[in-house]
């Protein structure tokens, strides 16, 4: 700690005659060579840790050091050599600073951290860059923790940016910053911006709601920042904006982005963020009205599948979520857990949409997957398949488990002896996202008796009422016809058939309304 002022090189004593309030000015910062002013106080403080900091004892009198703008923590001791051990000084700076309401400042330099730096009420930090002002930290927590008051008083409006804090050894510590909810509090209108967050031994940011205070996380941003080791939000809100982040590493089995939702939350955006793990992308859990837009989601290369879900980017009962833009290159080989799809939907996922994506095959021969009670979700016609045609893709490259999902092919069982024409006419059904049923292939050979099922449609692909189609085939130069009927139970038949075994199905298409 600095000492008190009557040791060090006081110029002079100066009374203010108007107030009577004595200065004393030209005061020799030892640790940055700035030369300060101390007023007089009565104030006599109690927080041992900023005795001699802030306060100095000049004969009988003591004095409050006159702080403008922004604090420096290098005033409260903290020496930034890589050596010293500036847990304290760094804490007392930030003690200070969120009693005054203003901003604390990291210049730059290596600071050494022993213990977790403690934030309790609204803050700002900012430091010379992530690469210049730097917090290491040798401990086994967290290198920051916040925990907002529960008394709902201070918490809104944290604003980290510009520094970075990372463990003295990889791997070391917990998180490298934690934000804890206590029942009934909740941390909103808060932004961390370009902060290095470095290899730890869990995730590199972590956001503890597991109170599942239902205003909990909300209204708040995460950009341009590098985070090795992720990031997970547990039960966080709505209006979330999650950008332009570098996030990488292979610690931990968890995937770059771990959220899951809460009741009512909805409107986060995760866009244009480059992760790459060994351990999937992003994983959502019961989220709603999420935006996944224009990210790069890439496995490392030359490195098996880690990671604990099915998929580069993983749903699990979300609900009107829009995945789109998005670059998505899951594992070729197999680990612990196979990476079978660039994108899987599970659980009870309703509504999601998937457009514009440009993905690669998972390690299984799979691009997506939906899952046996997802439903009414939409495949576009324009997302794009790295080394397979879009038309293979439809009936090869996505597993559909799942209810009336649109823009899905369903393989359909024939019946009555038909087979399909030649490999490449088996016979499906697909509903479009405005809600129409289209029907491909041709078949052959089968029984033409009247009244004959060729096949039997799945459950919601089928008309309210009967529908009659007539086709015309065209089979070794010869044309023929039939007609087919479509009844509400699903059963195909046969009203018709002149001239010919070949039934071509392509281009029938209903309303099931």
């Amino acid at each position: 700690m600095p000492t008190y002022t009557n040791e060090l090189n006081v110029e002079k004593v100066i009374l203010d005659k108007l107030n009577s309030l004595k200065t004393i000015s030209n005061i020799l910062d030892q640790y940055t060579g700035e030369l300060v002013t101390f007023n007089e106080t009565t104030e006599i403080t109690n927080d041992l840790e900023l005795d001699g900091v802030i306060y100095v004892k000049f004969g009988d009198d003591y004095f409050k050091r006159n702080f403008t703008g922004s604090i420096n923590i290098k005033w409260f001791g903290a020496r930034g050599n890589g050596i010293h051990d500036d847990y304290e000084a760094i804490q007392g700076a930030i003690n200070y600073a969120q009693k005054q309401g203003i901003s604390l400042f990291i210049p730059q330099g290596i600071f050494k951290t022993s213990g977790t730096l403690r934030i309790t009420l609204r803050i700002h930090i900012y430091g010379e860059g992530m690469w210049q002002s730097q917090i290491i930290y040798s401990g086994n927590d967290s290198a920051i923790r916040i925990i907002p008051p529960t008394d709902r008083t201070s918490n809104t409006g944290t604003y980290f940016h510009d520094f970075m804090v990372k463990p003295q050894i990889g791997g070391g510590g917990k998180y490298g910053i934690e934000v804890y909810l206590g029942i009934n509090a909740y941390f909103s209108n808060w932004e961390f911006n370009r902060i290095f967050v470095g290899d730890f031994g869990n995730f590199g940011i972590r956001l503890d709601n597991s109170s599942r205070n239902v205003d909990g996380f909300f209204a708040f941003t995460i950009r341009r920042c590098w985070i090795q080791n992720g990031l997970n939000g547990d039960s966080v809100g709505d209006s979330i904006t999650i950008s332009e982040n570098t996030i990488t590493g292979n610690r931990i089995l968890s995937p770059g982005i771990l959220f899951s939702g809460i009741g009512g939350a909805r409107q986060i955006i995760i866009r244009e963020n480059n992760i790459t793990t060994q351990h999937g992308a992003i994983a959502l859990l019961a989220m709603e009205q999420t935006q996944v837009c224009f990210n790069q989601l890439e496995h490392g290369a030359g490195s098996d599948y880690l990671g604990i879900y099915q998929s580069q980017l993983y749903l699990a009962d979300c609900i009107y979520c829009v995945i789109q833009g998005n670059t998505i290159s899951p594992a070729r080989s197999v680990g612990s857990i196979t990476s079978d799809y660039a994108i899987y939907l599970s659980g009870t996922s309703i509504g999601n949409i998937i457009t514009q994506n440009d993905m690669s095959v998972g390690a299984e021969g799979k691009y997506i997957g939906f899952g046996i009670s997802s439903k009414r979700n939409i495949l576009k016609t324009d997302n794009a398949y790295y080394g397979t045609l879009n038309s293979e893709v439809e009936t090869l490259g996505v597993d559909n488990l799942g209810i009336d999902n649109y823009g899905v092919e369903v393989s359909l069982t024939l019946l009555a002896n038909w087979i399909p024409y030649d490999s490449t006419s088996e016979v499906s059904a697909k509903k479009i996202d405005s809600g129409l049923v289209v029907l491909r292939g041709a078949i052959k050979d089968g029984i033409q008796t009247l009244g004959t099922t060729i096949f039997i449609l799945p459950q919601l692909f089928r008309p309210v009422r009967e529908k009659r189609f007539q086709v015309t085939n065209f089979n070794t130069g010869t044309f023929s016809s039939a007609t087919l009927l479509i009844r509400p139970t699903g059963e195909v038949n046969i009203l018709a058939i002149n001239g010919s075994t070949l039934l071509q199905i392509d281009g029938v298409s209903y309303t099931t309304n």
